[in-house]
């Protein structure tokens, strides 16, 4: 305004995908970090726009400047065409005119998508490790917040680390530069807590032999940083259970081009998991019993199996009971090795027990065929779990087992 910089950046949003005419909105956004539901200005009537942004930047510090655009977007620095993941060395109080352009338009796969727009920035001449390290100075204990996220894991990616190819993983490991800070925070001789992010499995060997405690907190939402912060402090018991198997390695992965059911999720996979399918901890304990599983069963019916479950511990918690079941004659490859039939949430205050119920209808103790029609497993027989986890994965009193006959309609 009048030759004075004003926080924020000028936006100009457009109602067709060539910067065409006048624009429908103009107007100073605090930042480029956008989401929409409907296309901007035009309240969804077209799926075809466009948008810019321009503004200044003045560094605080000298540095050298990560730039990374969302997809579909062209960044320019004083006229330079800066690509992603490009680096932009920059002078403290000088000033830098940054102008970003959108086009979006109606033909796939960008419809199938949503509408977004973000520019981020950073300085990667700092020396973060140091940095890390100074602030963990007169701390007690290290809380390290680390992992993975969508600038690394997607589809179409210009980025090419190690790990990370195109959008691709080549490994499943920490990325380097974390998994070193780690051993050197675990150096200082102080409990370390890591909680991790990611929206895949990651191969945590040595923190898990290492650490005392991880968390594994996905891709959470804008509550997130309290309900962390609430779970660190013990306001509240975990409960949450992994609904993916967490690997040693990535050569226990099937190969990209192996079509075939062998080693592939928790149900056909025979190696020996970091973290199994249905894995989750406590900050209380729970004790299983009575378990209920007739010897024998007509497969055509639904199949009621029941255990107790009781809070033995000194702290208030959910539990999640699972259910599964082990063919022990697999007719084909394709008959899961193991399965998850059921689940239930039960929560219980120090010293209360639940009776936890399963009525298993016969699509959910069957299988399928290698034609696809659904199988009931008359003649067979099966081991049922009810418990903690996935049996051999958990100790055989958290997880109770027993074998069912199952026979046909006389």
């Amino acid at each position: 305004a009048d030759g004075n910089l004003v926080s924020g950046v000028k936006a100009a949003y457009y109602d067709n995908k060539e910067l065409e005419g006048a624009p429908t909105l103009e107007q100073v956004e605090s930042n480029i970090d956008f989401y929409w539901d409907r296309t901007p200005s035009t309240g969804g009537l077209n799926d075809e726009f466009s948008a810019t942004w321009e503004g200044v930047i003045v560094p605080e510090t000298d540095g050298v400047y990560r730039f990374q655009p969302s997809r579909w977007t062209e960044v320019t620095i004083n006229g330079e065409t800066v690509g992603e993941m490009d680096n932009v060395e920059m002078q403290a109080g000088e000033s830098y005119a940054v102008r970003m352009v959108l086009k979006f338009d109606s033909g796939w796969p960008r419809d199938q998508l949503d509408k977004y727009a973000y520019l981020n920035w950073t300085d990667v001449s700092r020396d973060l490790e140091a940095e890390a390290l100074a602030a963990t100075e007169g701390a007690d204990v290290i809380l390290f917040f680390g992992g993975i996220d969508a600038n690394l894991e997607g589809e179409e990616m210009g980025v090419e680390l190690d790990g990370f190819l195109g959008g691709d993983r080549t490994h499943i490991k920490l990325p380097e530069s974390q998994e070193k800070l780690l051993k050197k925070l675990h150096a200082t001789g102080k409990p370390v807590v890591m909680v991790n992010f990611s929206g895949s499995a990651i191969a945590l060997n040595w923190e898990d032999e290492n650490l005392p405690a991880i968390v594994q907190a996905f891709y959470p939402g804008e509550q997130a940083g309290k309900a962390i912060a609430e779970l660190l402090w013990g306001d509240f018991s975990p409960s949450g259970r992994l609904p993916v198997t967490f690997y040693k390695s990535v050569d226990d992965l099937p190969d990209f081009l192996d079509y075939s059911m062998a080693n592939r999720t928790y149900k056909y996979f025979e190696g020996e998991p970091l973290y199994a399918f249905g894995h989750g901890l406590s900050y209380t304990d729970f004790t299983y019993g009575g378990l209920s599983v007739p010897e024998t069963h007509d497969a055509s019916e639904p199949l009621t199996v029941s255990a107790t479950v009781t809070n033995s511990g000194d702290m208030a918690g959910k539990e999640v009971v699972q259910a599964y079941i082990q063919h022990q004659d697999r007719a084909h490859e394709g008959v899961p090795r193991i399965e998850l039939v059921a689940f239930d949430v039960v929560e219980l205050a120090p010293g209360e027990s639940a009776e936890i119920q399963f009525d298993l209808s016969p699509d959910r103790i069957g299988y399928y065929d290698t034609d696809g029609n659904p199988v009931t497993p008359e003649g067979s027989t099966a081991i049922l779990s009810i418990g903690a986890g996935q049996p051999g994965f958990v100790s055989d009193e958290d997880a109770l087992t027993a074998e069912v006959a199952f026979t046909s309609a006389e």
